[in-house]
């Protein structure tokens, strides 16, 4: 992730960068940092709730429920246990589900026991 969106993109003043740097607009920090929505942002909250639920240390057990799309996985250290649904695909996809809390969604949405992943999305369920 570059800083800024000037030339050299916050890492050099110089004519040329030891590493290539992209001139795609809104890549950078800077430009990511007021949008909620941005990849930036994306992460930082992704490393919150990582740090907030134990299922999710690195010493929980991991078990795939669906390998194919959507990816779906359980995380758990024996206190909780944690339903990650991935989305990748360009289809919607649509699955029975059972949680007690919604972590996050992200272009998804739960209606009764019935998740439906949109293209390119995923969910955080606690169970």
């Amino acid at each position: 992730m570059q800083w800024t969106e000037e030339k050299g993109r916050g890492f050099s003043d110089k004519k040329t960068t030891y590493l290539p740097v992209s001139n795609k607009k809104g890549q950078s920090v800077a430009a990511q940092e007021d949008d909620a929505d941005s990849i930036l942002n994306t992460v930082r909250e992704l490393i919150k709730i990582r740090k907030n639920y134990s299922a999710l240390n690195a010493d929980s057990k991991q078990k795939f429920i669906e390998t194919g799309y959507p990816a779906v996985y359980e995380r758990t250290d024996g206190k909780q246990t944690i339903t990650v649904y991935i989305n990748p695909s360009d289809k919607e996809i649509k699955r029975k589900i059972s949680y007690t809390e919604i972590i996050k969604l992200h272009n998804a949405e739960i209606s009764g026991d019935t998740i439906t992943l949109e293209n390119q999305s995923f969910a955080i369920l606690l169970k």
